[in-house]
């Protein structure tokens, strides 16, 4: 419920009430990785680029191949007109071989590669 309840908040721009939600969400359940990602999104839309860097990174502490949180990583990059490392953390994602098979992930990356003049023979 508190989770539904920061999603609607987070759609209001209602940050600092979403961020609030999420806290607490986190403070039961540790490991909630898509609380911790929300938490990541938010701080990243406030242009809190640095923090919003270090959620992400606390996802990928619990699940290394999350290919949504390699990808927001990435946009971090993006933010910081970083094309190289952004680049690779889109590579990442195309060349693991568990997003290898997804067809919805490789389309979302090759689409934002090409969109962005970085696309790479593949």
């Amino acid at each position: 419920m508190r989770y539904n309840l920061a999603h609607v908040c987070e759609a209001s721009f209602e940050f600092n009430k979403t961020e609030t939600l999420y806290k607490e969400i986190l403070r039961e359940h540790l490991k909630y990785v898509d609380c911790v990602r929300r938490l990541g999104s938010t701080v990243h839309d406030r242009d809190q680029i640095y923090s919003a860097s270090h959620w992400f990174k606390d996802v990928l502490e619990i699940n290394h191949n999350s290919p949504n949180t390699w990808t927001m990583i990435g946009n971090i990059r993006t933010t910081k007109q970083e094309w190289k490392p952004r680049q690779k953390k889109f590579e990442r994602i195309l060349y693991n071989s568990q997003t290898t098979n997804d067809s919805l992930c490789f389309n979302f990356i090759r689409k934002y590669m090409i969109t962005n003049f970085i696309f790479a023979d593949m």
